[in-house]
Formats: C-alpha cells, sequence, structure tokens
C-alpha cells in the first residue's frame, strides 16, 4: 500500500482552508508520509511572511491517504 500526502493552508482568522498541495512522492508507510508532512508544513511556512501568519492566524494541516492497491 502507498500513502499520498496533501497539505493544507487554513485561516484560524477565516476558518477555512485553501485547496491542497498534493505531493507527487508515493509514500511506502503511513510513518513516512507522517513526517514528510511535518517537515514541509515547516518549510512552507518558513517561506510564508510572518506578518501573514500572524496577522491570519495562518496554518498548515496535512492528510495521509492510503492507496489501496493503486499505483498514482
Amino acid at each position: 500500500m502507498k500513502f499520498i500526502l496533501t497539505i493544507y493552508f487554513c485561516s484560524v482568522i477565516a476558518q477555512e482552508c485553501k485547496d491542497g498541495i498534493t505531493y507527487p512522492t508515493q509514500f511506502d508507510t503511513f510513518k513516512d508520509c507522517l513526517y514528510k508532512g511535518y517537515e514541509q508544513s515547516k518549510v512552507l511556512l518558513d517561506d510564508y511572511p510572518p506578518e501573514i501568519i500572524n496577522e491570519f492566524k495562518v496554518l498548515t494541516k496535512f492528510v495521509c491517504v492510503e492507496q489501496k492497491g493503486k499505483e498514482v
């Protein structure tokens, strides 16, 4: 089984999330996908302007979706 990572940018103030970024890499384990989600969330937030993060209370959320028996 493979796992696909999708990361979303969300605003606590607006109470909504933008369309997700789906990564082309397939992960062999849920743990690998999970670790990449945290890693990429930090990278994305590091590139975001701090004043925007603070004003709109921007955060990321991510999901690792299992692709049973599929190669994507």
